[in-house]
């Protein structure tokens, strides 16, 4: 057997030169921290996911045992540690040092998105209701109300499952787990988000060190860190950044695998990547990571039974918490599921074919040496065609603004809520358009072009050097990278908007590009001091644009102070309110004050007299006092006499002004706006008529 074969075949073990410096134990543990890190949080979602389908999402339930379950996997990843080297230990605790910093930063202006407009708030107001009910099943009590006509107890982002209940529209991972900061207070509930991303940076540290050296890996978590997207998914509860924890830690986690073995952490890292399908209803893409690792694991294997124990332990892992994810949405999101439950399905497809493709491979690996020669052979050959599609398809991407205008029709409301945008940037109208052919654009706004066109290079030299050592693990990772990348900048699927679009991308193809950017510059450091300087002077000028593009609202604090403006309106209520909102508040806000306030809540977006007249009948009877919502004096109803409420009998109850980061089209975002909202909760008189009622707290930024 030649070297070049045997290096092919057998497997990973730790290398000697690492075994030829001085090691230590501290190193081995700080650098296997963030991986049992990731572990941890995997299990600790898959507990609260059990707890929340049996309907006891309580601290009783959840805590003792998701702490068990975490302390179980986390034992798994740290026991039997490799000797690590001693000089790996200082930039493992920069790293460390690093991401808490960028953590108090993020919580230090933490978003309070709890006005539904997207998703961050949907995600936030079912962790809100779960931080206080043991199960995310809302029941609204429509008997309070009763049955006028117009009258719903609905809210946009919550799907209406029959008369009294509804349920969150999206697979739960990211409410749960912030619910948990609400069996602290509300305050904290919103100051979780920050917390998971910087376990998704410690996630992403781990992996980079898998395939550059620590400093650089170093370098590549600060510029994630520092980039937008990441400070802005970050500091709202958005299920990107917990997808992220799962999956890049999955990832640095299959490197693990690759050098230590053992048929235990082959099990959670399969249960890890299974995590992500509790995230995100797309979690099986990523599948394909595990069945690249696999086809390799399997054709390098010297003691085959070791290897196939191996490989059914983490497809073991992967199916239970994947299922339970599936089982999750489907059961507790069954319209959301409805719609997107083939989609789930069908993006297991990419895994599934390198799994038969690996079926091939592996016979090849396993049969007679003269067929194994001839099929390695094939290797260099393919890997070089590998990267050179991989420059070429990039280059022609980039080229797409010059000839493609692409188009995608999502549904009526994105396509309005497009126009409006494109009328206000003073762009063409044309609500079907998504603009995808400037997606590698998009990246470079964030990140600079040196990154786009280093990553692009860095890719295609990884698929090189891949050829050369076959790592199963590094399979892994270009598969869910390019493929991640080559579908959703072909095809974003999602409303174009900055810095909304970005989303898609954070997951691994933001990641993957700065990996993969950094292992260029770490190779040319190899050529030389000119080298060295040319590298040194491009990771400046990618540095000083990410961070340039940033600042202009790394300090706004989008939708601050949403939280204390319905904190008071709950505070003004009585003690046996019925709340019935009204106007433009009726879709973006029901469930607001429902999550928050915990009264029974309605909405009626044109209230009369009479109406309220017989709501008030209803919930009197059933001993509530009906009290109304709305943000505007002329959406109240107009008396009996046809006019609206008269002149000092409605007051605000709050008047702030709200911090936002401003959305655009066809450049980044870099604008914040700082609107003005006045709430109004008044009293219902027997005749249908409103007032503000005496002694409300009245707040205003001035008094808040």
């Amino acid at each position: 057997m030649t070297s070049a074969e045997d290096a092919r075949v057998r497997p990973v073990t730790a290398s000697t030169d690492r075994a030829a410096v001085p090691t230590s134990g501290l190193a081995a543990w700080v650098a296997a921290a963030p991986l049992a890190l990731c572990a941890a949080l995997a299990a600790l979602t898959a507990v609260a996911a059990v707890c929340m389908l049996a309907g006891a999402y309580r601290p009783a339930a959840v805590l003792p045992l998701g702490l068990i379950a975490a302390a179980a996997v986390a034992w798994v990843v740290l026991r039997r540690l490799p000797p690590t080297p001693t000089r790996t230990l200082l930039p493992n605790l920069l790293a460390v040092a690093g991401v808490l910093a960028t953590v108090a930063f993020n919580l230090k202006y933490s978003a309070q998105e709890i006005w539904v407009f997207r998703d961050p708030s949907t995600y936030a107001l079912t962790g809100e209701w779960l931080a206080h009910h043991a199960s995310v099943w809302i029941h609204t009590q429509p008997e309070v109300f009763g049955t006028v006509p117009g009258l719903s107890d609905g809210s946009l982002g919550f799907g209406h499952l029959k008369p009294g209940l509804v349920q969150s529209q999206y697979p739960d991972a990211a409410p749960m787990l912030t619910a948990m900061g609400g069996w602290i207070s509300d305050a904290t509930l919103l100051r979780v988000a920050p917390l998971i991303g910087g376990v998704a940076l410690l996630g992403f540290y781990a992996l980079a060190r898998s395939v550059v050296r620590e400093w650089w890996a170093l370098g590549a978590t600060a510029l994630l860190a520092i980039s937008m997207p990441m400070i802005n998914f970050s500091r709202a509860v958005y299920s990107e950044p917990i997808t992220m924890v799962f999956l890049l830690g999955g990832l640095a986690l299959l490197f693990a695998c690759d050098e230590r073995g053992g048929w235990g952490l082959h099990l959670v890292t399969g249960m890890v990547f299974g995590a992500t399908e509790i995230a995100r209803v797309d979690g099986g893409l990523y599948f394909v990571a595990i069945a690249g690792y696999a086809v390799m694991r399997l054709a390098r294997a010297t003691v085959r039974r070791t290897a196939v124990l191996e490989v059914a332990s983490m497809v073991a892992g992967w199916a239970v918490l994947f299922g339970l994810g599936v089982g999750m949405t489907h059961h507790l999101s069954p319209i959301y599921w409805a719609s997107h439950g083939k989609e789930a399905a069908g993006l297991l497809a990419p895994g599934i074919g390198v799994a038969l493709v690996g079926v091939v491979v592996v016979w090849l690996a396993w049969s007679a040496p003269e067929r194994r020669e001839r099929a390695l052979g094939l290797v260099p050959r393919t890997a070089w065609a590998v990267a050179g599609l991989i420059v070429v398809a990039a280059a022609v991407g980039a080229t797409r603004p010059l000839w493609l205008t692409s188009h995608h029709l999502i549904n009526a409301g994105f396509t309005a809520a497009e126009a409006s945008l494109q009328k206000a940037d003073h762009l063409t109208i044309d609500g079907t358009r998504d603009y995808a052919e400037s997606s590698l654009t998009w990246i470079a706004w964030y990140y600079g072009i040196v990154v786009v066109i280093a990553g692009v290079i860095g890719a295609a030299w990884l698929v090189l050097r891949f050829a050369r050592s076959g790592r199963p693990a590094l399979l892994g990772f270009l598969l869910v990278f390019l493929g991640s990348s080559v579908l959703f900048l072909a095809y974003p699927n999602i409303a174009p908007d900055q810095i909304w679009v970005m989303r898609r991308y954070l997951p691994i193809v933001l990641p993957g590009f700065v990996i993969a950017a950094a292992y260029v510059g770490w190779q040319l450091t190899r050529f030389g001091r000119a080298a060295q300087a040319g590298v040194a002077v491009l990771v400046l000028v990618s540095f000083g644009l990410a961070a340039n593009t940033s600042s202009s609202l790394a300090r706004v604090r989008q939708a601050v102070p949403e939280l204390a403006e319905v904190e008071n309106i709950c505070a003004n209520l009585p003690a046996n309110a019925a709340l019935l909102v009204v106007g433009g508040l009726t879709q973006p806000y029901t469930m607001t004050v429902r999550s928050y306030c915990r009264v029974p809540v309605a909405q009626l977006p044109a209230p009369t007299a009479a109406t309220l007249v017989a709501v008030r009948k209803t919930a009197a009877a059933r001993g509530k006092t009906l009290m109304v919502l709305a943000d505007a004096v002329d959406e109240l109803p107009v008396g009996a006499d046809g006019k609206p409420p008269a002149d000092g009998t409605v007051q605000p109850v709050s008047t702030l002004t709200i911090e936002q980061w401003n959305t655009v089209i066809g450049q980044a975002a870099h604008a914040s706006g700082h609107p003005k909202r006045s709430m109004y909760l008044v009293a219902v008189a027997p005749d249908g008529t409103v007032a503000t009622p005496k002694g409300q707290h009245v707040l205003t930024n001035a008094t808040g």
